[in-house]
């Protein structure tokens, strides 16, 4: 999960440079399109599809085997001039100009989108199959993300590094993401997690940007103290995350849809299965810790604020940072039948600098104690969620239990990334089925949502 909130911070700065660059560009050679072809400024056309303006046959779209060409399959799709004047045309010839490899993704896009909407410009640069229904650059996951920049040359003003290379900063960057997206438990081990890190840092540090503006540095600072676990991981965060590695997977799961009953590979099925299954449970057991922290153990949590500022002022006057360790926290399930070492994360818990700064979060990994002479007591999740989210550090004075709007938006979201994992697990499921291939029984995991509900100071485990 460390490598997935890495991805996430390094996707967050690079999709504003695309957009910003995406939609420069839809100006640019809309606005060419309108002088070359004559038509006054402010001139749109939304009326050519995209086989309108593909010339039939065209690699990768057109399939002319037995009953002439699919993507071209009536007179309303067949290819014509564009009707004001060519402008449409101007505007597909610029879009394949730009192509660093001259072979556009048409399928993901609409052409009666171009003059107005530059996502569906991007779209163009990104990989051919699972892109069709990604319509805003939130939609995009990091992969998309990245092959824009290496399929459009425009990027190239962006990074030291030459672009056309067939190996260079940006496929670096691909290849390691697609390493960690075809991972069945969304695991690294940690050598592979640095390498990872390290790769994402490079990319940031190869661009123009690194040394006037400030998102760029920031992430990169973030992304270093990550690596080594002095980087806070708070509940957003995380829910960030974990939607960031589910639209991986729908992109997985639509890509697949797309391939013929006959042409799908089993293996790749199964590793989806894997994938949809840990980030189900991942999302339970966040959701559960979540409604932990919001439940009614207000004694408990009140208790173990106190216990942890007390111990953040005597140790800050010696190690400067007060770290408190747990046990090591496993997001493998919900309650627990979690899925252990394999989707533990880190080493531990930490809360670090309670008594300093206000800007305290959940830091998820092998923060130590060190030199602290006082026992180390054990406090739970719950407990340091509400301290980061809803205490002022070490003031435990007139403590209040009730929730605030973040924490609730929290929990709002973990519940709708819960409900779409679990629809997209039933979607390669169903792949399955239609497929003929029976699921591993040792991967597959069962469809029931456990939850955790706090009552009466004690965990009770229910099944829906």
């Amino acid at each position: 999960m460390k490598c997935h909130f890495a991805q996430s911070l390094a996707k967050d700065v690079l999709t504003d440079v695309v957009e910003a660059e995406i939609e420069s560009f839809r100006i640019q050679i809309l606005h060419h399109a309108q002088v070359t072809t004559l038509q006054p400024h402010g001139t749109v056309c939304n009326k050519c599809m995209t086989p309108n303006v593909i010339k039939c046959p065209t690699k990768t779209v057109c399939k002319t085997k037995h009953r002439g060409c699919k993507f071209h399959n009536s007179v309303a799709l067949s290819n014509r001039r564009c009707p004001t004047n060519g402008m449409c045309d101007s505007l597909c010839k610029a879009i394949i100009d730009n192509h660093r490899f001259k072979g556009p993704s048409w399928k993901n896009t609409d052409a009666t989108q171009w003059c107005t909407i530059a996502w569906s410009i991007a779209k163009c640069y990104m990989p051919p199959d699972g892109y069709d229904n990604v319509n805003t650059a939130h939609d995009t996951d990091f992969n998309g993300i990245v092959n824009i920049i290496i399929n459009c040359i425009k990027f190239q003003k962006y990074f030291k590094d030459d672009l056309s290379k067939s190996a260079n900063i940006c496929t670096k960057v691909r290849d390691k993401c697609k390493t960690l997206r075809h991972s069945p438990t969304m695991t690294m081990a940690d050598d592979e997690m640095g390498h990872f890190i390290d790769t994402l840092v490079g990319i940031l540090n190869d661009s123009v940007y690194v040394n006037n503006h400030s998102k760029f540095t920031e992430t990169i600072q973030k992304l270093r103290k990550l690596k080594t676990d002095a980087f806070g991981v708070s509940a957003t965060d995380m829910n960030r995350t974990l939607e960031d590695a589910l639209l991986n997977l729908t992109t997985m799961v639509k890509s697949c849809s797309d391939i013929k009953l006959e042409d799908r590979d089993s293996l790749k099925l199964q590793h989806m299965l894997n994938v949809a299954d840990s980030l189900h449970h991942l999302t339970g057991d966040v959701r559960t810790r979540i409604e932990h922290a919001l439940s009614g153990e207000k004694n408990e949590t009140a208790s173990s604020n106190k216990t942890i500022g007390a111990v953040a002022a005597s140790v800050a006057g010696i190690a400067g940072v007060a770290c408190i360790t747990a046990a090591s926290l496993s997001v493998g399930g919900a309650g627990p039948a979690s899925m252990g070492a394999c989707m533990s994360m880190g080493a531990g818990i930490a809360a670090a600098t309670f008594a300093s700064t206000a800007e305290c979060t959940l830091a998820f990994g092998s923060a130590l104690l060190g030199a602290v002479a006082a026992p180390v007591v054990p406090i739970t999740l719950a407990s340091l969620y509400v301290w980061r989210r809803i205490r002022v550090p070490v003031q435990n004075e007139g403590i209040t239990a009730e929730p605030t709007i973040p924490e609730l938006n929290d929990l709002r979201q973990i519940k709708d990334l819960q409900l779409a994992t679990m629809t997209i697990r039933e979607k390669v499921k169903q792949l399955f089925n239609q497929s003929h291939i029976k699921p591993s029984e040792n991967n597959s995991i069962e469809a029931d949502t456990v939850q955790v509900h706090m009552k009466e100071n004690k965990v009770h485990y229910m099944k829906n």
